[in-house]
């Protein structure tokens, strides 16, 4: 499989880095814009098409960039087929020039932030003929839509429900960051959400919070040929707030680390409310199960991100759980002991709020009844 992988690899690269090339060896017989036919390569021009990497057709309406020297530098819009065209009495023969497509100007700088959300980006460092002229064959891919979790809530026992609440105080920034476990590529795109809103969620069900996102990649071909950037980018068409999924749990209880669990007993015949508050900038990862492994092809390799998020300063998110034994009979014990689990941050019981009535936890939040009562 490895093995396969590597030839693919091997393969877009050489497609790639040859296109130009091809596309130059063929020059006398282009077609330029306007003219019907063909005939020698037109001087001072550098030209080509966008093409789908996945069904081979041109990408229409993309925003490209040539840098040839301060300050002449220029950016147009791909037509219908893809198809882009610059004309300037600057591009000279046997001259250096940056080529970039759905970045590189106005701020959206390459591997970090896209024109078209839809789209990744590409980039390459070219050199015009002894005409002055260029043409490449520039394969793109469309931005994958992936899901990026926020939080994750499990209740594994009949007497608790959970809630949580992103930005109570004020709204959340949730800001996406990553690793890339693939050599040759690297992680550089992220996104920030502010949002204020609340789930809930009923005894016995497990769910996660998350958005739609867009996850761009940028094909490079500027200093290190053939290198991928990959990253989470803006979410989806429309989607600025999250929804809940349903999952399942994927631990026990016996698999809990103690430091980052509290057990509580709470008597029959109370409701007692446990929140778990998250307040400052803090950065947590989700270690959930197969539901927050982030899976998408970048130009045919297999990605699989591992993310991580930041909250703002200032903001706070609360997880409410609420423990009901108020209709327990007198044949029910009369304590019952229930694990919180937080991976990946320590609880602290709240010092004002005595009896484990507190504490100060983490975004994955699972909850079990470790007294067998249900």
């Amino acid at each position: 499989m490895l093995l396969l992988v590597a030839a693919a690899f091997l393969a877009l690269l050489w497609l790639v880095s040859s296109a130009g090339s091809a596309c130059a060896d063929n020059q006398v017989n282009m077609i330029t814009p306007g003219d019907g036919g063909g005939g020698p390569a037109p001087p001072n021009t550098v030209e080509g098409w966008i093409h789908n990497v996945t069904d081979g057709f041109g990408v229409p309406g993309l925003r490209v960039f040539l840098s040839v020297d301060y300050p002449a530098q220029y950016d147009t819009i791909t037509d219908r087929y893809g198809h882009f065209v610059f004309q300037s009495a600057f591009i000279w023969p046997n001259r250096e020039c940056f080529l970039c497509v759905n970045g590189g100007i106005d701020g959206y700088f390459l591997g970090q932030r896209c024109i078209d959300r839809h789209w990744g980006q590409w980039g390459a460092k070219i050199c015009t003929g002894p005409e002055g002229y260029y043409c490449v064959s520039i394969p793109l891919e469309p931005s994958a839509i992936v899901e990026v979790p926020a939080a994750a809530l499990y209740s594994n026992t009949k007497y608790a429900s959970l809630k949580y609440t992103m930005g109570q105080s004020s709204a959340f920034s949730h800001t996406m960051s990553f690793h890339c476990p693939i050599g040759g590529i690297s992680g550089g795109y992220s996104s920030a959400v502010s949002v204020s809103t609340t789930f809930d969620c009923i005894p016995l069900v497990s769910y996660y919070v998350k958005w739609d996102h867009y996850a761009p990649t940028y094909w490079q071909e500027l200093y290190t040929p053939g290198s991928i950037t990959a990253g989470i980018g803006e979410p989806e068409d429309g989607n600025v707030f999250p929804e809940a999924k349903l999952t399942s749990e994927y631990i026990d209880d016996t698999d809990a680390q103690p430091e980052y669990y509290a057990d509580v007993s709470v008597p029959r015949g109370i409701k007692q409310t446990i929140k778990f508050t998250e307040t400052g900038t803090r950065t947590w990862s989700l270690s959930g199960g197969v539901d927050f492994s982030i899976r998408f092809l970048a130009y045919g390799l297999p990605l699989n991100l591992e993310t991580t998020a930041t909250s703002t300063s200032g903001v706070t998110n609360t997880v409410t759980i609420t423990i009901d034994r108020m209709n327990d009979g007198s044949g029910t014990p009369l304590y019952v002991t229930f694990r919180i689990y937080t991976p990946g941050a320590p609880l602290t019981v709240d010092p004002g709020n005595p009896g484990g009535g507190g504490f100060v936890g983490g975004i994955e939040v699972h909850v079990w009844d470790i007294s067998g009562a249900g």
